[in-house]
């Protein structure tokens, strides 16, 4: 599961590649060169997918968000068990602490 969170950055630059976030992908690209093509098609294709677009506001609401939406997936996730688990509770409380 991919949660974009586009910090600063406009999400259309991050898929067209262009101004300030287009100009860091080719210098990169002039020493890295194969990588970044790669990683241009994965920026392309989570810039599609629906997330946070942070910025000009409190950021800590923004985390705070952030952070609710996440433990609810995770917590929904963990909820999956089966109807009698043996031996699980002392790795399930071990998961929360991290």
């Amino acid at each position: 599961m991919v949660l974009p969170v586009f910090y600063d950055v406009d999400p259309s630059e991050v898929r067209h590649q262009r101004e300030s976030f287009g100009k860091a992908l080719a210098e990169l690209e002039e020493r890295l060169d194969t990588r970044v093509q790669r990683w241009k098609e994965c920026l392309k294709e989570v810039a599609n997918l629906s997330g946070w677009h942070l910025q000009n506001g409190n950021e800590s609401e923004y985390i705070q968000e952030i952070a609710k939406v996440v433990s609810r997936i995770v917590c929904t996730t963990c909820l999956h068990l089966a109807k009698y688990p043996v031996g699980i509770e002392s790795r399930f409380k071990m998961s929360i602490c991290f």
